[in-house]
């Protein structure tokens, strides 16, 4: 058999061909290659979940979002003014800026909204533009980790609500306060009103609540005005975390427990930072989950803030409450002293301010009074110096846990000096800084 005749010069034609097409399929490699990393190198910085601030001429109104990376592209969960944590469908980034797009009302809005962000700070900062074309400034911040250490030390039980009328409360729409009665003891929405929220401020607590809900009706209590466990007879069709006892659009109840329309049923609720366990009439039914954010509804995204309980009216339906106590935890009372030794006889200057922080730098906020006294020691001195003392209030401390604290006068006059207090001290245990003595005890 006589074999083909072998021609180098066609070899050649072929040869370059192929090299030149793997050169394409390489370049074209290394340009989609460098295109994805381009895009994750510009996406690293808005990774992880965020509390949104839009500011509109009236309010500011609540939302929260969280970006994550597929495949190099950009996904963005977002939970809007009323509804629950819900996928985006259009998200894109290019050149380091973020555009999502809520879809009108299913986050609230009654428009399309587009939102753009840059980086900024450590800050998403950019415009929300609606459909119409109004245009609001928006502010995302990184959402605090609310992690607590050790074992938390409970004060004194306050009952919230009266049985008598609504001292201690406030509604969001007083024109509309009207669907909400006292009745027989127990705070009743007949429905379709307004929320009703106490007026007091808790950071970590212990809420026991007694409520009845109706046929076909839906209520929720939300925890520090930010995070709704459900509450809801009509909710059957609907995904698990909305039936009573989830956190709405987030935690499911396990196990879920019978409706029981009519019938008075209770809640236990412990919230630790962001993580909480519901007990439903006597049984566990979320047990130390985190709350990843803020569910729709939310007063504000201001996550590390303390916040008030409220309950919600605006649903359909009636729905009472009655035995409303929430047991906060213990608050760490702090109080420094500041000598003065130059004063000679006149009254310290009040320090115009207290800044607290904790060991990692995070603000922590209190109530705050300043008031002049004099130490035993220094009452029989010839020109005894005056002492300036700060007290503070702050709740959410754990024992043992550091704190910083910075003061700062005002007004010093011609025979007096000031300076700031500046120290990092640890609850319950005294300690001498410079002429200055701190300790901690609990209020």
């Amino acid at each position: 058999m006589l074999g083909k005749q072998f021609n180098p010069e066609v070899r050649s034609r072929a040869g370059d061909a192929v090299l030149k097409k793997s050169v394409l399929i390489l370049s074209l490699l290394i340009v989609l290659g460098g295109s994805s990393l381009g895009a994750q190198t510009s996406l690293k910085p808005f990774l992880g979940r965020w509390d949104i601030s839009v500011n509109t001429p009236k309010e500011e109104l609540p939302s929260w979002i969280e970006i994550s990376e597929e495949n190099g592209q950009p996904r963005v969960v977002m939970v809007g003014l009323t509804d629950h944590a819900t996928p985006l469908a259009r998200v894109q980034m290019k050149d380091g800026e973020i555009e999502f797009v809520s879809p009108k009302w299913e986050e609230g809005y009654n428009q399309d909204m587009v939102f753009r962000g840059t980086m900024a700070g450590g800050q998403i900062v950019g415009k929300a533009t609606g459909s119409s074309g109004v245009s609001w400034p928006w502010v995302g911040r990184r959402a605090p980790g609310l992690k607590r250490k050790g074992t938390p030390i409970w004060g004194t039980p306050i009952t919230l609500f009266n049985g008598k009328d609504f001292t201690g409360w406030r509604f969001s729409d007083p024109s509309r306060a009207g669907t909400w009665k006292v009745e027989d003891g127990t705070l009743v929405s007949h429905g379709h009103g307004a929320e009703i929220i106490s007026t007091a401020k808790f950071e970590d607590f212990k809420l026991h609540v007694e409520f009845n809900c109706g046929p076909k009706s839906n209520s929720g209590v939300y925890l520090r005005g930010r995070y709704e466990v459900q509450i809801e007879t009509d909710s059957a069709q609907e995904p698990p975390s909305h039936h009573t006892g989830g956190v709405y659009g987030f935690l499911e109840p396990k196990p879920e427990l019978p409706r029981m329309p009519g019938e008075w049923r209770t809640f236990d609720i412990t919230l630790l930072g962001r993580t909480v366990t519901v007990v439903e009439d006597g049984q566990t039914i979320i047990d130390h989950q985190e709350i990843p954010g803020i569910t729709g509804g939310a007063l504000d995204s201001h996550e590390e803030l303390p916040g008030p309980i409220y309950f919600q009216g605006g649903e359909e339906g009636r729905v009472a409450f009655r035995n409303v106590v929430i047991t906060p935890q213990d608050d760490i009372e702090i109080m420094a002293y500041h000598g003065i030794l130059e004063c000679f006889g006149r009254a310290g200057r009040h320090f115009t301010s207290v800044t607290i922080t904790n060991g990692a730098g995070s603000p922590r906020t209190g109530l705050y009074e300043d008031y002049t006294t004099l130490l035993p020691w220094a009452a029989a001195m010839p020109t005894p110096p005056r002492l300036t003392t700060w007290r503070a209030i702050l709740p959410g401390f754990s024992r043992g846990e550091n704190f910083n604290a910075y003061t700062q006068a005002i007004k010093p006059g011609p025979y007096c000096s000031y300076r700031s207090v500046g120290g990092i001290f640890s609850a319950f245990d005294p300690h001498i800084f410079a002429s200055t003595t701190a300790h901690a005890r609990r209020g």
